[in-house]
């Protein structure tokens, strides 16, 4: 109980300091990056909505919440250009909004209107436009179309350096950038081992969950932040993006919480909240397929699902850790997966109008992150003992039907084989039984040492003569005696592995004639059970053993095989 204790508090401690590490790291590239940022143009545009009389105001008033979709909001202001940068370029992260930007009247950049026009939703994404002008000012007009049921606030406008611009954003989602690429890499790895091996067992069916939970955060991630836009240019297509990886993300997770619960009350309850995320994912999905409606009006009933199955998940896995103490990496994940997931709601809802527009303040990808390591943690903890499981399990077995001198089959093992043969009636079967000559005479006269070194001789030369026929099976009853069974053996090839045995024996004494202090020769017996017979193995075997007698009385009485 005390060891216990002991590891849920070096556990508790170990993931807050990761997790309080990561998030400075974040902290420290953001602001790093900042430093570098120009002076947002934030004030004093001339704003016109859908060509409703113009206004001065600012791209951060409370008042320009609440658009609605497709309404148009033109900016425009005249803008004087930094004498000490060569490359000027307009920077903005979009919510939601299709953009055409003109400078001086000359349209220098268009995104997202195609989606708007099929009815589509457009998503958050990153864009620069350029600057191209021989002046030290020009005047800008960005026509935005809402791309969103309830869109929130303007994109916020920066004049920068082109180059320094790319080279500060890609500092400022370092982190960001790096988790999701870690995540992609151990999700596509693990979703493609688990596909190519075809193994969908339970313990290992929770290597796919985990493969899925990565590949939903850094499909978000990679979108949120507007890294995969630098790429992708259709708005439409990462922002179904975005949001499918959202609305995908909790269902992973409780999968894979799911298949470690003891069956309860409580594992049912869980199991009926997953589906109705999986229900809840297939009408949504259908829904903005279809141009219905878009993912955007189900984001609130999706925020108060997820927050019900975090908490839910935070009280079953705390009841689990009494049963399982390896529960504490689960449960210390999930907990940090829903502090961030409420951060970033609040933040969402009450601070949408900063001055200082900051996608980066989301902590969402880092508790993520750090469920996804505790998922890892606790999976590769799970294989572990798995396998150690196995191992022992195998040993045991060996131990139980393994000669511990020969390493052939034991007499336990002899007889679980016979019941396997007494059900099998579509095949034939030799039994061969054999007893090595002069063990006796070894061990009385030279020691057990000596006899046990004879038994292992005359074993290794069985495996030899036998082992590499097909479905062969060789045993020790005990002592100097042995049996082979043989499966759909001819009598002509029986007779044949019984010659082959009988020359290595040959050579072996022929060989070493001088040092040896034994010779080896067996005395054997074989009986056929054929098709139509109808007798149990061990009667098929006390056949042979009677022949295999009067062979050895044979060998003594009428060619004189004496043992040294």
């Amino acid at each position: 109980m005390k060891n216990n204790r002991l590891k849920i508090i070096k556990s508790i401690l170990a993931t807050t300091v990761v997790f309080i590490a990561i998030i400075v790291l974040c902290m420290g590239f953001s602001r790093y990056s900042k430093r570098y940022y120009s002076q947002g143009e934030f004030e004093d545009w001339v704003i016109t909505v859908n060509d409703y009389a113009p206004y001065t105001g600012t791209l951060y008033d409370e008042s320009y919440k609440g658009f609605v979709y497709g309404d148009k909001i033109t900016l425009q202001k005249m803008i004087t250009l930094p004498k000490d940068q060569d490359i000027c370029v307009l920077r903005f992260f979009s919510r939601h909004f299709a953009e055409q930007i003109y400078v001086n009247n000359e349209l220098v950049y268009e995104n997202g209107l195609d989606s708007i026009e099929k009815g589509r939703a457009v998503g958050n994404h990153y864009a620069m436009a350029p600057l191209e002008t021989d002046k030290d000012f020009c005047y800008i007009t960005i026509v935005l179309t809402v791309g969103d049921y309830k869109s929130r606030a303007l994109p916020y406008v920066y004049i920068e350096n082109g180059f320094e611009t790319t080279e500060h954003f890609n500092i400022d989602i370092f982190v960001d950038m790096i988790i999701a690429a870690i995540m992609v890499v151990i999700g596509v790895s693990m979703l493609f081992i688990k596909i190519v091996n075809k193994n969908f067992t339970k313990e290992y069916r929770k290597g796919i969950w985990i493969g899925a939970f990565a590949l939903c955060v850094a499909g978000w991630t990679f979108c949120n932040y507007g890294i995969l836009q630098t790429v992708v240019h259709n708005v439409y297509i990462t922002y179904f993006i975005t949001e499918i990886s959202l609305f995908m993300m909790p269902i992973p997770m409780m999968l894979f919480i799911n298949e470690y619960q003891l069956p309860s009350m409580k594992k049912k309850i869980y199991s009926i909240l997953i589906a109705m995320f999986i229900v809840f994912n297939i009408i949504t999905f259908t829904l903005e397929v279809t141009g219905i409606y878009s993912y955007t009006y189900f984001v609130p009933l999706y925020q108060m699902m997820t927050i019900v199955a975090i908490v839910y998940s935070i009280i079953m896995l705390f009841g689990g850790v009494k049963d399982n103490v390896d529960n504490i990496y689960l449960l210390v994940g999930v907990v940090y997966f829903g502090l961030s997931c409420l951060y970033d709601l609040a933040r969402s809802y009450y601070h949408s109008s900063e001055k200082v527009f900051n996608f980066t303040q989301s902590v969402v990808p880092v508790g993520a992150f750090m469920f996804f390591a505790s998922m890892v943690i606790f999976y590769a903890n799970g294989v572990a003992k798995m396998f150690y499981r196995d191992a022992e399990q195998k040993m045991l077995f060996k131990l139980a039907y393994t000669d511990a001198l020969t390493n052939l089959a034991n007499r336990a093992k002899c007889e679980e084989y016979a019941k396997e043969i007494d059900e099998d009636k579509e095949n034939t079967y030799a039994v061969i039984s054999l007893d090595l000559n002069g063990l006796k005479y070894v061990n009385d006269t030279y020691g057990h040492v000596d006899g046990d070194s004879f038994i292992i001789g005359f074993a290794e030369i069985l495996i030899a003569a036998f082992g590499k026929e097909k479905d062969s099976f060789i045993g020790r009853m005990g002592g100097d005696e042995f049996i082979v069974i043989l499966k759909n053996c001819e009598p002509k090839k029986i007779q044949g592995l019984i010659n082959n045995m009988n020359g290595m024996m040959h050579q072996i004494n022929k060989e070493k004639s001088t040092e040896n202090k034994f010779i080896f020769s067996a005395a054997y017996g074989v009986s056929i059970r054929t098709l139509e017979d109808t007798r149990k193995l061990w009667k098929v075997y006390e056949e042979a053993d009677a022949r295999m007698y009067e062979c050895k009385k044979y060998q003594r009485d009428r060619l004189g095989i004496r043992v040294r």
